[in-house]
């Protein structure tokens, strides 16, 4: 079958207006899950917000005045219902519980490390919410390691992608064409 250049000639255009309707920027594409977990953080205040305070409702659900924990054995942990007090209640229950000496009650009795928790072991040791928890209460301690300790728990600054669109090698004849004006 012979098709003429006239007859290619809509296709090619019709090509080419389609390669050249995206507004590429030369940053990397989203890949369309919705919104991820932030990779960086300016300090553990964001840190705790993104990846602890999520994990910290099975802990509010008794450690509040009332509540199952609202024990003599319970009271030095002690949070609330209102979130925004649970980072300043989580530091006076840390230091109140001996800080990390050398690992903090907070974690040993979370993970099943220590007594028996009444609670079970919501955070196991090779969790994810106990190793960011262990970050914050690494963070309390020493706070001028506090950005390295995040880092180190997949959150510190990444480095920026390098785009895969863009140069001469590997880009196509219709993304060239688009170049420019």
């Amino acid at each position: 079958m012979n098709i003429g250049i006239p007859r290619l000639l809509p296709w090619l255009g019709l090509s080419l207006l389609t390669a050249c309707s995206g507004n590429y920027d030369g940053g990397t594409a989203n890949n369309g899950g919705g919104p991820t977990e932030p990779t960086e953080f300016a300090n553990v205040d964001e840190f705790y917000k993104a990846r602890v305070e999520p994990t910290m409702s099975y802990c509010v659900s008794c450690h509040v005045s009332g509540g199952v924990a609202d024990t003599p054995e319970g009271e030095r942990m002690h949070l609330s219902t209102d979130r925004s007090q649970d980072m300043a209640l989580l530091r006076a229950s840390w230091e109140a519980m001996d800080r990390n000496n050398p690992v903090s009650r907070i974690l040993l009795m979370s993970s099943g490390q220590a007594d028996p928790h009444s609670g079970g072991s919501p955070w196991p040791q090779s969790g994810n919410a106990y190793r960011d928890m262990r970050v914050v209460l690494s963070c309390f301690e020493n706070p001028d390691q506090c950005m390295q300790r995040i880092a180190e728990a997949g959150g510190g600054v990444t480095p920026a992608p390098q785009p895969l669109l863009g140069s001469n090698h590997g880009s196509s004849f219709s993304e060239r064409y688009c170049e420019g004006p």
